[in-house]
């Protein structure tokens, strides 16, 4: 396992969406887009709306629109639906997954947002978790290491020193978030109980889960200077990773 895939630019999508079995896609989404933030909102449930309403600032809810209405639209075109008649159902601690997903490879799929943007992991019959956070230069690494890594993880990043230790810290932050997500299991997992490595994934601990995840991998991504993403999936590393930039 590697915990690095090799990435090329993101780039404009094709016409046709092809997604194979052991290649995972990755979706940029730019949140801050005010001309298509009507366009995106039409195509929202009526419960989305609901939570996009719920936000007190216009921008947040703008935001949010995007975000949902980029991930209906893509996950269209992979299902050849109309944005706005995919289904989702939700795990018990929040996991969107797509209703009536029962074809012989079934599409996963994975969402994850921090400030002006955010990143969509798909991929065909194994699970999948993303995240993304926006690197924060006056973070207190010292502090947040305490409640967030695991004591192998922290002495690693505490070794270190400037922005080589402020990039490490969100590697690990990344690939541990996108673990917790492709798990399904939220924050009911303490972070510290589980270290990743980030020459090469592994768990010091595996708790206890409903699915089998003993063969996972890991690849940290760049999705802008300042914001660093991961995706992990089940299984082996994937045999190639596109990375596309959302565009109505």
């Amino acid at each position: 396992m590697s915990s690095r895939i090799e990435q090329s630019p993101w780039r404009s999508s094709p016409e046709q969406l092809t997604l194979l079995r052991g290649v995972v896609h990755l979706w940029r989404i730019r949140l801050d887009v005010t001309g298509q933030v009507t366009q995106l909102q039409g195509v929202l449930s009526a419960d989305e709306l609901t939570r996009m309403n719920r936000y007190r600032y216009s921008r947040d809810r703008d935001r949010f629109a995007v975000c949902r209405g980029a991930l209906r639209n893509v996950l269209g075109r992979y299902l050849d639906k109309k944005a706005e008649e995919v289904e989702f159902l939700y795990g018990p601690h929040g996991k969107p997954f797509i209703a009536g997903n029962r074809g012989e490879f079934p599409l996963e799929f994975n969402i994850s947002h921090s400030s002006n943007y955010a990143l969509m992991g798909f991929m065909l019959d194994r699970a999948i978790g993303v995240d993304v956070e926006l690197m924060r230069a006056d973070l207190d690494i010292e502090s947040v290491s305490l409640v967030s890594m695991s004591s192998t993880e922290r002495n690693d990043i505490l070794s270190r020193s400037g922005q080589d230790r402020v990039d490490t810290f969100y590697r690990y932050w990344t690939c541990k978030e996108a673990y917790l997500k492709m798990r399904g299991v939220g924050m009911t997992l303490d972070p510290r109980s589980f270290s990743m490595s980030l020459a090469g994934p592994q768990l010091v601990q595996a708790p206890v889960c409903d699915r089998n995840f003993e063969v996972w991998s890991s690849s940290w991504v760049d999705v802008e200077p300042d914001f660093r993403g991961a995706f992990v999936c089940e299984g082996n590393l994937p045999s190639s990773c596109e990375f596309y930039d959302f565009q109505l």
